[in-house]
């Protein structure tokens, strides 16, 4: 089997990538290899992966006769010509499948116009550009999938969905610990006013928890004002932490809060604190539901500081080794590639029964 994979333009590919879409692809790329499957990446000049690499190439764009242009302008033409130099390359190309992360409309659209057929793995919201593209690109030869149930019926009004295939998580990254903090909350995210996290820390000392809040600072004077005079010994600030320095204190949680508004789709936050058997509470929201079984955690109404702590006790009830099962369960990197490379067959195996019926 032969696939070409497309990333986004900007971003590197690498064993130490840390946005969670590369840090997923290279997990991917690794298994398919393992497999024995050839693969060909096109990604940004400077990506280190395990299979064959097409850099793209936009250090040639010339902008000297621009008389003005802003960022959001050079990644355009960056874009363009990046994608388009894929499409002419991949119509001379022969590969069984080609597989696409970015989330560019062009890769999305020029696909219907090449002979082999594409995938496209859905891990953001439908917004306005990469929702045309998909619109206009339904070919029978083309397929998506959504990396959850929750985007699936988000994406349905606007494209077929052929199958849900999860992203998964490095859970030999994310590694268990057995023993936590006794009553040790954290809370990850972006420190502003609309996370209002002086509820949290108001629920947290009237039920017995102490708190660690890790993030960047969003909202300087919420933070200066509303939370700083809120911190003791037991409600802690630990900053803006790195994965690693993250995991650390996850392992030794007892729950894991999350509250944030923009949700993630593909469940990464969550299953990194299940993956090191910290159980989580979470305000409802239909995205989470799937992340979130009964056995790894409990959830709260927004603003609702007794259901949240009613979720909190709850939660700190879970058994650490059932949470670590459920990711062992569904999302580790071998789990996600078997998905793949089943779909990967489907869609094959689809295609060569249309060309035979067109011959017959």
């Amino acid at each position: 089997m032969k696939v070409a994979l497309i990333a986004e333009n900007e971003k590197l590919i690498t064993s130490e990538s840390s946005g969670y879409i590369e840090a997923f692809i290279f997990s991917l790329i690794t298994e398919l290899t393992k497999k024995e499957i050839d693969v060909k990446l096109f990604a940004r000049h400077g990506s280190k992966v395990p299979c064959k690499l097409h850099s793209f190439n936009t250090s040639s764009i010339d902008f000297t006769y621009e008389k003005e242009t802003n960022k959001s302008q050079r990644k355009l033409a960056k874009d363009q010509h990046a994608y388009l130099e894929v499409f002419k390359m991949l119509q001379e190309e022969s590969f069984d499948l080609i597989h696409n992360f970015s989330v560019n409309p062009i890769p999305v659209f020029t696909a219907q116009f090449l002979k082999m057929p594409t995938l496209t793995s859905l891990h953001t919201l439908p917004k306005a550009l990469l929702q045309s593209a998909v619109k206009l690109h339904q070919e029978t030869k083309n397929y998506y999938v959504a990396v959850s149930h929750e985007l699936k019926s988000i994406w349905a009004p606007h494209s077929k969905i052929d199958d849900v295939i999860y992203q998964g998580i490095n859970v030999e990254q994310w590694n268990y610990n057995q023993i936590s903090e006794k009553n040790r909350v954290i809370w990850r995210g972006k420190i502003k006013k609309e996370e209002k996290l002086e509820y949290l820390i108001d629920v947290c000392q009237r039920n017995g928890f102490k708190l660690w809040i890790v993030g960047k600072i969003k909202n300087e004077a919420y933070f200066e004002y509303i939370l700083k005079p809120l911190l003791t010994n037991h409600i802690e600030y630990l900053g803006d932490l790195t994965e690693e320095e993250l995991k650390f204190y996850l392992q030794k949680a007892t729950v894991m809060v999350y509250s944030q508004k923009n949700i993630n789709y593909t469940g990464a936050n969550v299953l990194k604190s299940l993956s090191v058997g910290t159980p989580v509470t979470a305000y409802s929201h239909e995205s989470l539901l799937e992340f979130i079984p009964t056995a790894c955690g409990a959830f709260s109404g927004k603003n609702d500081t007794g259901s949240l702590g009613k979720a909190l006790i709850s939660a700190s009830l879970k058994n650490r080794a059932d949470c670590r099962q459920f990711v062992l369960a569904n999302f580790t990197p071998e789990k996600i590639t078997d998905n793949y490379v089943e779909f990967y067959k489907k869609i094959i195996h689809k295609e060569q029964e249309n060309k035979q019926s067109v011959l017959i």
